[in-house]
């Protein structure tokens, strides 16, 4: 993570109390991570425990006949101890002793032709579910599966065709494959399709078509469908320009669909969209529901953009430093954006050590963070009366004997909230610059800029490179021809 809290030249804290408070502050802040795993772990444990004496159940249950080679006795006992691999593995230990036990039940059933175990082990050699990658098992079972009829080993076989996991590329065989299982409405084949035609693979590159068989999948209502057709329409891939539908598309895509995560790439494009004004009115606050429902972006760009329109509010959205801070902690502790810490920094110094106030999720109680210089969590009427009745005393204290420090702090005091600058600006000196994906010549390119363009900076330049927005894309350009 990037060090929040050192100085802008790179010197520590030289207050030895400032030091420790924002010590305690990430102690604490620690403490209460321990806490909500702990919690969630014992109640993980209720559930593993009653799914795993099921499954168990089921085992004994089905072991005389799996042994007498059943090959749906063998699929069940896999699949228990699959299942019990996947409650313990995902959230408290790794059972590999399940895990071993499991794939030798589908081996042998695989073995025995039963067709869910051969699409099992087809599926998990290939994406390296609980082992390792192998295409050429991932080939054979998926090979033995579209033999017998299963449309998801067929769709599975023709992506692996058309990406050239474990064979030579093959478009001619991907697009047979896929069109066998598209009959069936199975949706990878759908979007193998769509993509074909999108990329003029083994078919003439067809953008129509594409865009035929992205909607049949968006007609599953598939999330990655919704997302490519928002795409083409927002930057007129085949299609005229019509951001009114690529929005509709984005919103489809950014539903949550039961307990999967909502389609980041579009809850992200729909917060930039809404925050730069882009073919709608600004809308602050609805950029900043989209920020925040983003479960992912490259470097938290999510979380530092829900947090810059929390510290400069405006357009819909009351300013609030301390649920900024909270967004820009979020930002610098998982995805190390240096601009978030920064800023994270600066609402630290601006706060007297109290960058996220009463909204420190870390805090019970509404208590003070660091524990306070009155000594943690306490009663708020008590912390009142001994404001009180000691901050008379105190301040004759601090007048006697901190007066050269009060004034260096005076002196070196940051800048208030609203004189700092709405955001950091550039503009292209060039007469064409490009914006390239990642901060290198060698990057793809996103587009075009031209001289005069304004621009949006959005981290710091590094190596010679700039991260920046433009119009609702992000990148990075050469540090030299802007200014």
């Amino acid at each position: 993570m990037v060090d929040i809290y050192r100085t802008g030249d790179g010197r520590e804290f030289e207050n030895e109390w400032t030091a420790k408070q924002h010590q305690e502050y990430i102690d604490r802040a620690k403490q209460r991570d321990r806490e909500n795993e702990e919690a969630k772990h014992k109640e993980k444990e209720k559930i593993v425990r009653g799914s795993s004496e099921l499954s168990w159940k089921i085992i004994t249950r089905l072991s005389p006949k799996a042994e007498a080679g059943d090959a749906q006795a063998q699929y069940g006992i896999a699949e228990a101890y699959h299942k019990m691999t996947r409650l313990v593995g995902t959230e408290i230990i790794k059972n590999k002793l399940h895990i071993k036990d499991a794939f030798e039940w589908y081996h042998k059933a695989a073995e025995n032709g039963h067709v869910k175990a051969q699409r099992d082990l087809g599926s998990m050699y290939c994406w390296g579910e609980d082992v390792e990658v192998n295409y050429s098992e991932a080939l054979k079972w998926n090979e033995k599966a579209t033999a017998q009829g299963d449309v998801s080993s067929q769709s599975l076989l023709g992506f692996m065709y058309h990406n050239g996991m474990g064979v030579t590329p093959d478009y001619k065989k991907a697009y047979d494959l896929y069109i066998e299982s598209a009959r069936h409405n199975d949706i990878a084949a759908l979007m193998g399709l769509g993509n074909l035609y999108y990329h003029g693979n083994h078919v003439s590159q067809d953008y129509k078509k594409a865009i035929e068989w992205y909607e049949k999948a968006a007609n599953l209502d598939d999330d990655i469908a919704f997302f490519t057709l928002g795409e083409m329409y927002y930057n007129g891939v085949g299609v005229p320009v019509n951001y009114e539908k690529a929005i509709e598309y984005y919103k489809n895509a950014g539903r949550r669909r039961g307990i999967e995560a909502p389609h980041s790439g579009a809850t992200l494009k729909l917060g930039d969209i809404y925050y730069h004004g882009k073919a709608v009115k600004k809308d602050y606050a609805e950029a900043l529901n989209w920020y925040d429902i983003t479960t992912w972006s490259e470097n938290g760009t999510h979380r530092f953009q829900a947090g810059n329109i929390l510290y400069y509010g405006g357009y819909g959205v009351k300013k609030d430093i301390h649920k900024a801070a909270d967004r820009y902690f979020k930002a610098a502790e998982v995805y190390n954006h240096k601009g978030a810490a920064k800023m994270f920094k600066k609402i630290y110094r601006q706060t007297g050590g109290d960058p996220m106030g009463t909204q420190n999720p870390y805090n019970k109680g509404g208590c003070l963070p660091f524990g306070g210089f009155l000594g943690g969590c306490r009663n708020k009427i008590l912390i009142g009366a001994l404001i009180i009745f000691v901050g008379i005393p105190i301040l004759i204290g601090v007048v006697q004997f901190g007066y050269s420090y009060v004034k260096e702090f005076l002196q070196n005091k940051p800048a208030a909230v609203d004189e700092l600058p709405a955001t950091v600006s550039a503009t292209v000196t060039a007469n064409t610059l490009n914006l390239r994906t990642e901060p290198n010549s060698n990057a793809r390119v996103v587009k075009s800029l031209q001289r005069g363009d304004k621009l949006t900076v959005t981290g710091e330049t590094q190596n010679g490179w700039t991260p920046v927005e433009h119009e609702g894309d992000n990148g990075y350009v050469s540090a030299e021809f802007i200014r």
